[in-house]
């Protein structure tokens, strides 16, 4: 009857150690589930924050608006400087920058941007503007102005680039 018994208490003794072990696995996958939420929630978090940037970017857009002044220019195939700023106004284009000695605009963000200039002209004139983008002229837009004797004439363009 000893020996029986002994064979009980084993059998009970190994019975509590599968269940403990089976315990451990199911606590251990309720972890990992854990932390896998963890890890999706995180996710999904930076997927609003995202979000609330891009709506915030379609609501109060970037801008970059500047008037700037040459009084007189001379010269062939020179590049125009400018005396002033009369006019300037942005939002989020921290890095936006007129070298008004050089007449370089750097944008502060990308995107379309509207270039208006205008010339005038007189005592037989003939001028012509081009834009540049990058260190390159762009043929197409040029500004022309030809005007006869003692006669100014003014005239303006628009470029998007």
């Amino acid at each position: 009857m000893i020996a029986i018994i002994g064979v009980i208490v084993t059998v009970t003794t190994k019975a509590i150690n599968s269940t403990s072990f089976d315990a451990k696995l199911y606590d251990l996958d309720l972890y990992d589930l854990e932390q896998q939420d963890m890890v999706e929630k995180e996710e999904l978090n930076q997927k609003i924050v995202n979000l609330m940037l891009k709506m915030e970017d379609l609501s109060n857009p970037p801008f970059y608006h500047m008037c700037i002044f040459q009084d007189h220019g001379y010269g062939n195939n020179r590049v125009i400087n400018y005396d002033r700023i009369l006019y300037l106004s942005s939002y989020r284009c921290d890095d936006a920058n007129i070298d008004l000695s050089s007449g370089l605009f750097t944008a502060g963000f990308p995107g379309t941007y509207t270039v208006t200039y205008s010339l005038r002209a007189r005592i037989y004139w003939r001028s012509r503007i081009y834009l540049r983008k990058n260190k390159t002229q762009i043929n197409e837009s040029r500004l022309e102005s030809y005007n006869q004797r003692d006669h100014y004439e003014i005239v303006q363009g628009t470029f998007l680039s």
